[in-house]
């Protein structure tokens, strides 16, 4: 396969789409002939190559399997369209047929771009959601890199049907949604979304045919967005963490809303919302309330424009804003909601006419108009000052003097060969034991670097495993893993009794990937003590989409004399007595989007092994375990350590510093 574009990793890929690349002729038969042949094999990445692909009909996404494209992202071609692009014909004028894409649990579409040829801004026809979510209660939803250019509605997690999506993955996101963007609704513990930019200049700068190119078919597009459509859509979610995200244009930018199954609330950072009609409209607010901070929530000066809304319905709260820049702020006669305003810029006027109200440090820009709800309000009695005084803005350190965090690139070993376990005899039938087989090819790593990679598959390894300098051991999983499809599952075959050492250790600038652990020999209803499932030997070393199953212990980067320069990224898993403990860091690293609860040791639906009494349901002896003992993350001696999005349920210690 050939991989035009450079991207933060390098793309390993076992089954490659051959279809006409032109546009001309319908790839779905290949391409869903494609998916369910790797789905067969336990799961897999397929390579579409660069090109227009047509596709007439619909797809099913099947377990484990992830769609890779080849990708350029638009931030860096002027948004012009660069690589692996699916022109979506079918669906038309059906907006409630079935989705192009429907994903089952732990499924990935990752780096491409979906076009609607015969979209036109000056006519816009419905057409299905280009991409929605399956299987009630079901987790591992992985979209990263992708470009909605013109889709009438973009992604839909739970909106057809309200059932229950867990733990999915949405990074960088793009293009310019139509009628709706992101639907999220009923989603627990939890969904995260970073770097989402919608707008329309995603499509009219496309450069694709029949892009609106023209001034009056751009204004007849911005026209359009801002009666019609709306990008984020947030019903029951908790714990929601947003964070970089850019609307620009749209009816509504942000939108929380309510039904049988409850609101939402968490927490928002860095999102700038300008130029449409309503900034953050606010119907429900969950009692766990929203911290939304160092974002912008601004529209244009038209008649009824209006940057932060509570409804007239709203009630909960408090929605907390920190350090952001706001235009219009109203909260509608009747709202019950409770919201507070600290180091915040007003560039336009508030009119409060319900709801409780607190104010601490802000200013309002020039002729603004503060005018507070009837009820019991607290405005910075200490401090009145900084109201109506637009020089004294510069008192104002808002949380933009920050630099905003960065995500860590991914590991490049340090040669492209690659390295199948297979092919040095692994079988991953969960009955040979395939020890020899990862040592061997871990050790031909070890000469000059690269990958030892680990295809779909139930590894038994029954002895501890060292990556050498300058390698990853690397599944298929391109997002974060589950164990509901273990996909590239190593079984821990170690005896239970000991604490002491690890089973897989990284040496200095070595890396893990894309893989799952489960211990079989591990029991809920009493304790059985292993080692640390992973341990940092040294500097720079990387875990990213890694599942911990049912480890007694997670991850050790805390016992070497240094571990400064780790990253650590999309770690899951239930760690009954220690989690993720980080120190000895003096240059800092990276912790990010890693979540450790008890599901991926109870929704053990995939028949994975394990001894003692049979797992049914939320089992309360594992979530008593937990409670009993666990202690999830804990951070050391780390300076400028960056830490971002993890989330833990049920331990006796979340966060220990």
């Amino acid at each position: 396969m050939e991989q035009r574009y450079r991207t933060e990793d390098y793309a390993i890929c076992e089954y490659v789409l051959e279809a006409d690349a032109s546009g001309k002729t319908d790839a779905t038969p290949a391409l869903q002939g494609l998916i369910d042949r790797a789905a067969e094999a336990g799961g897999g990445v397929i390579w579409c190559p660069e090109g227009t692909y047509r596709f007439e009909g619909s797809l099913r996404l099947k377990k484990g399997v992830t769609l890779r494209g080849d990708w350029k992202s638009p931030l860096k071609t002027g948004k012009k369209v660069a690589g692996t692009v699916f022109a979506v014909y079918g669906g038309r004028g059906s907006e409630d047929g079935p989705s192009f894409i429907t994903m089952e649990k732990v499924t990935g579409v990752v780096n491409m771009s979906f076009w609607y040829p015969e979209q036109k801004p000056e006519n816009v026809v419905p057409y299905p959601w280009t991409l929605s979510s399956t299987d009630n209660s079901s987790c591992g939803y992985t979209v990263r890199n992708v470009n909605f250019v013109n889709s009438y509605k973009a992604l839909s997690n739970g909106a057809d049907d309200g059932m229950c999506y867990n733990v999915a993955f949405y990074s960088g996101l793009y293009g310019c949604p139509l009628k709706q963007g992101i639907y999220l609704h009923h989603v627990l513990d939890i969904t995260r979304l970073e770097h989402i930019f919608f707008g329309p200049d995603y499509w009219s700068k496309s450069g694709l045919a029949g892009a609106p190119a023209s001034p009056r078919e751009q204004t007849t597009l911005r026209n359009y967005l801002f009666d019609n459509a709306d990008a984020l859509t947030v019903g029951r979610f908790d714990w929601m963490p947003l964070y970089d995200a850019e609307i620009d244009g749209y009816r509504t930018g942000l939108l929380f809303i309510n039904n049988e199954f409850g609101c939402p609330n968490g927490n928002i950072y860095n999102v700038r919302i300008h130029h449409g009609q309503t900034a953050l409209r606010a119907d429900a607010v969950s009692p766990y309330g929203w911290c939304i901070s160092n974002s912008s929530f601004t529209v244009d000066r038209r008649p009824g424009a209006c940057a932060v809304r509570l409804s007239k319905d709203c009630k909960g709260g408090p929605l907390m804003f920190y350090g952001c820049t706001l235009g219009r702020v109203e909260a509608e006669k009747g709202s019950a909601a409770a919201f507070s305003f600290m180091e915040c810029r007003f560039e336009q006027d508030v009119d409060l006419k319900g709801g409780d109200c607190a104010m601490f440090r802000c200013v309002k820009e020039g002729p603004a108009v503060i005018n507070l709800p009837p009820g019991d309000n607290i405005v910075d009695p200490g401090a009145p000052e900084h109201y109506g005084s637009a020089r004294k803005a510069a008192d104002i350190k808002p949380l933009g003097a920050l630099p905003l965090h960065k995500s860590p690139p991914f590991f490049r070993p340090a040669s492209r060969e690659v390295f199948d376990v297979r092919d040095f005899g692994a079988l991953g039938d969960e009955r040979t034991d395939d020890t020899a087989a990862f040592a061997a090819a871990l050790a031909r790593a070890g000469a000059k670097g690269g990958t030892v990679y680990v295809p779909a598959g139930r590894y038994v390894v029954s002895a501890p495993l060292t990556v050498p300098s300058g390698a990853e051991l690397r599944g298929i999983n391109e997002g974060p893993a589950h164990t509901m499809v273990p996909c590239s599952c190593i079984i821990v075959k170690t005896s239970p009794g000991t604490e002491e050492g690890a089973f897989l250790s990284l040496s200095e600038n070595s890396s893990l990937r894309g893989v799952c652990f489960w211990y079989p020999r591990a029991r809920f209803d009493r304790e059985t003590r292993f080692p640390w499932t992973v341990k940092a030997l040294g500097k720079n070393c990387q875990v990213r989409d890694v599942s911990l199953g049912n480890s007694w212990q997670g991850m050790d980067f805390a016992s070497a004399a240094d571990t400064s320069g780790h990253e650590i990224a999309g770690v899951t898993g239930c760690c009954v007595r220690r989690g993720i403990f980080v120190d000895n860091a003096p240059r800092g690293g990276v912790v990010e989007n890693c979540q450790l609860v008890v599901h991926y040791w109870d929704r053990n639906d995939s028949g994975l092994a394990s001894e003692g009494p049979a797992l049914t349901g939320l089992v309360p002896d594992v979530n008593n375990a937990m409670r009993r003992q666990s202690e999830s993350f804990v951070f050391g001696d780390c300076r400028g350590e960056r830490v971002l999005s993890t989330f833990s349920y049920a331990s006796r210690k979340g966060l220990t510093l």
